[in-house]
């Protein structure tokens, strides 16, 4: 197939002369293919997703108190690789617990560890 006059023809079309939007699709076509990134259209580029990760997780309620005590008790220190090391005595007295026994504090040691990075150890004046 060749060129007939002014009127272009397509071989994929069967001889169905290109109008001007066919033309500008298949110009597309060819700049994506060749990795321009030309926009023909006059819609704005979407916009990135950007989740902007806040720095400090959420605190669970049943640690609220204690976490905002000890943030009282060791304010500028409280931050990633601190180390608090208590007592039972001192901790019923900082963060009170119904039961006296150090493993009362374990969830709070856990959680505090894998969400703030900071290790929290109770001792007991007991020896074992």
């Amino acid at each position: 197939m060749g060129l007939h006059g002014n009127d272009y023809y397509c071989y994929f079309l069967q001889a169905k002369p290109l109008c001007y939007e066919g033309i500008l699709m298949f110009k597309t076509i060819i700049t994506l293919l060749n990795g321009d990134r030309e926009t023909t259209s006059n819609r704005e580029p979407a916009a990135a997703h950007v989740i902007a990760k806040d720095s400090t997780p959420a605190i669970p309620v049943k640690f609220r108190n204690d976490i905002d005590t000890l943030k009282e008790y060791y304010a500028q220190d409280f931050r990633e690789g601190l180390e608090i090391r208590l007592s039972l005595k001192d901790a019923l007295v900082l963060l009170p617990r119904d039961r006296a026994r150090t493993d009362a504090y374990n969830a709070l040691a856990c959680w505090m560890k894998d969400n703030l990075g900071i290790t929290l150890t109770i001792k007991s004046q007991k020896a074992k």
